[in-house]
């Protein structure tokens, strides 16, 4: 049961931070022609920027993918187990570039206990592997940035480059954390298990595996010609079981065939008297352009017509046909559960016939055609879910009704595309320039590991659901760019959101009163310690320089 369902569509709110890079050195001089710069990067006076960052439970949530969030197990956010043939969210686009502690254009490959880059495997724009990689476990930076990155990874990454776990002179090791999942993507052929660790180290470990390993997953593939199902003779491929009287049978379709090009190549559920190409016969099927199509052939060598309207679609979608006597009922459903009823149609058929999938190119050049069905339902006669591999020849028979070339295979996807593993860190050496986020570009310029003196200057308030309603952990005057750096690598995030309580005791650090009771940071209040806003002198605030409120969070929509 999926309680929450959130989707990849994440605003990470960094606006303002875009607008501070813009001072940054990897911009070419000629954008000051037509760059506007925000008012605080112009003030004579140093200025002040507090970091108000969501350290809420959602920060455990994938960057890339939806969360079918459970609930927390020892404060490991749990976000399911999903599939891309339920929901296309889950599947990779390597056209789409995914930031993260990888680099997008290279390629890695797991050693001990890290993954390292892998200068032998190199495919270009074009190439099969490309952004992908390839089943000897060679894998692309942009795939393992999709997979394995959470949100608080993403943000870490654009602050100060990622959470770094050890220093060398000229590579630091970074390491993602987050929460738990497990999702599939059928396309790449993999399954990937993300396990968050132990709170509050929510180390991330990887794991892939052939499609399915996991769960079910098998699916029926028939490999279809034939110039259409139509008229008063049908050209197709037909994979049926016997069945007699009354039934209710339902069809999962994965995919229609699109090779032909075809708006009527089709694929779906049908009812056949025999498996004579003029038979008659009800169906309900999946077409390439135009939607679901319920149409039927009343009587043998009559005409086919539809008997309920096209039905708009997105697939996978489950189609179902109901007989009761002469009478045939169609529905289609999303899920399987909840059925639509789009109509019924009179066929006088013999109690004994055909049930089974067809499929059709609908292409008179003999192209061969691929659908895809998951799972096979029936009340009276046998089902079959396609989990094991092996096409089921004592269920079903498969045969081409007045065409040829046509085959069908039971599989559990292709071999994963970029190999298995298990149990692996998420661990990555990266190059010391690589490993600089936002905060370095605009206050360490000179890349000394101290605050510039002339840059703006930062602290650091989180907030979340477990008591840190806006909790200082960095005051602007006093701090080093070290702290700054360890109190963001190694906050966890966990349960809640009190934005409004944590905005609340921002205004009251700047305005250096206790107005608000949410947290204890009498530290950085009232003029105690070195802690005190900067800019606050003998109990009235400056007017010199602005201090600046920066809220990150990420917004769901």
């Amino acid at each position: 049961m999926r309680n929450c369902r959130l989707y990849r569509k994440s605003i990470l709110v960094l606006i303002v931070l875009i607008l501070l890079l813009s001072t940054s050195s990897a911009f070419a001089q000629t954008l000051d022609d037509y760059t506007a710069y925000p008012p605080f990067l112009r003030s004579p006076d140093p200025n002040n920027v507090l970091l108000v960052m969501d350290h809420s439970g959602s920060m455990q949530f994938p960057a890339y993918t939806g969360c079918d969030f459970t609930g927390y197990s020892s404060n490991r956010a749990m976000c399911g187990t999903s599939d891309s043939l339920l929901d296309s969210e889950y599947l990779y686009d390597n056209s789409v570039e995914y930031d993260g502690y990888f680099n997008k254009e290279k390629y890695y490959r797991y050693t001990t206990n890290k993954f390292e880059e892998d200068l032998v495997c190199i495919y270009t724009q074009g190439d099969p592997g490309y952004r992908i990689g390839d089943t000897s476990g060679c894998m692309s930076g942009n795939l393992l940035n999709w997979a394995t990155m959470s949100r608080i990874d993403v943000i870490r990454k654009a602050l100060i480059g990622g959470k770094s776990i050890s220093v060398q002179p000229s590579l630091h090791t970074l390491r993602g954390e987050g929460g738990w999942r497990t999702y599939s993507d059928h396309n790449l052929g993999c399954t990937f298990i993300i396990d968050g660790g132990s709170y509050p180290n929510l180390d991330h470990k990887v794991s892939i595996s052939e499609y399915g390993m996991y769960g079910t997953c098998g699916f029926l593939t028939i490999h279809a010609s034939g110039t259409g199902i139509w008229g008063s003779s049908d050209s197709f491929r037909y994979v049926y079981q016997p069945i007699s009287g009354d039934f209710d049978v339902k069809l999962r379709i994965v995919s229609p065939p699109s090779e032909s090009g075809q708006t009527y190549a089709k694929a779906g559920l049908m009812v056949r008297e025999s498996a004579d190409a003029n038979s008659a016969h009800v169906m309900v099927n999946a077409t390439n352009g135009a939607g679901l199509q319920f149409a039927y052939r009343g009587t043998s060598g009559g005409s086919t017509n539809t008997f309920a309207g096209y039905q708009s679609s997105s697939y996978p979608v489950w189609v179902r046909l109901v007989r009761n006597g002469n009478l045939f009922t169609a529905y289609y459903s999303d899920n399987g559960t909840s059925w639509t009823n789009h109509g019924s149609v009179s066929v006088s058929m013999a109690p004994s016939v055909l049930v089974g999938m067809d499929a059709v190119s609908n292409s008179t050049s003999g192209i061969l055609t691929s659908s895809e069905y998951d799972e096979f339902i029936c009340d009276v006669c046998m089902s079959d879910d396609f989990d094991d591999y092996i096409f089921d020849a004592f269920i079903w028979t498969g045969i081409d009704i007045s065409t040829t070339g046509g085959s069908q295979t039971e599989s559990c996807g292709n071999a994963c595309a970029i190999g298995t593993l298990y149990n692996a860190n998420v661990t990555v050496d990266v190059p010391t320039v690589e490993s600089r986020g936002i905060i370095q570009e605009i206050a360490d310029k000179d890349n000394d590991g101290i605050w510039d003196s002339d840059a703006l200057r930062f602290g650091l308030m989180i907030y979340a659901g477990d008591n840190r309603d806006g909790e200082m952990k960095v005051g602007i005057a006093g701090s080093n760019l070290s702290n700054f750096i360890t109190a963001l690598q190694n906050e966890a995030p966990y349960s809640g959101t009190p934005t409004g309580e944590a905005l609340r005791e921002a205004n009251d650090y700047f305005r250096q009163i206790n107005n608000y009771a949410y947290e204890s940071n009498a530290a950085y209040i009232g003029g105690q310690g070195s802690s005190r806003d900067p800019f606050y002198n003998l109990g009235i605030p400056s007017e010199h320089g602005l201090n600046i409120i920066l809220l990150i969070a990420s917004i769901d929509i």
